[in-house]
């Protein structure tokens, strides 16, 4: 059944016309890349990080490298709402999709997990 299912598939690569052109991506990201983001709030990524280390029900919390893309995935998050800042809203947004691969707990358990760890971490407070 597998096999039978390798190379079935329509070739969309003929018909398809590009989404984005020869660099764009590398572009956008180096956009987003530089999209500030305020000492209290990446303070507050870190927090998360640390909380998600001492939360009784996650075995492994969020490693350095899931804290850069937690950051990275708020960066993208704000640069979408057409700020040049990021917002705790903005790591709200994305941290479910980021960090409940990261933690090893079933999807409705890791959205359970997630909340809990943001509630135990008072908001920053900050001006940009």
């Amino acid at each position: 059944m597998l096999q039978a299912a390798v190379g079935s598939g329509t070739d969309l690569s003929d018909n398809a016309d590009p989404v984005l052109q020869s660099g764009q991506l590398a572009e956008l990201q180096g956009q987003v890349q530089q999209i500030h983001v305020a000492q209290a709030v990446q303070e507050y990524l870190v927090q998360i990080a640390t909380e998600t280390r001492h939360h009784a029900s996650i075995a492994l919390g969020l490693s350095p490298r899931g804290l850069l893309t937690l950051q990275r995935a708020a960066q993208a998050q704000a640069f979408l709402a057409g700020r040049n800042f990021v917002t705790p809203d903005d790591v709200q947004d994305v941290i479910v999709p980021v960090v409940s691969v990261r933690i090893g707990l079933e999807p409705h358990e890791a959205r359970r997990v997630i909340q809990e760890v943001l509630d135990a971490i008072p908001l920053p407070s900050y001006q940009e």
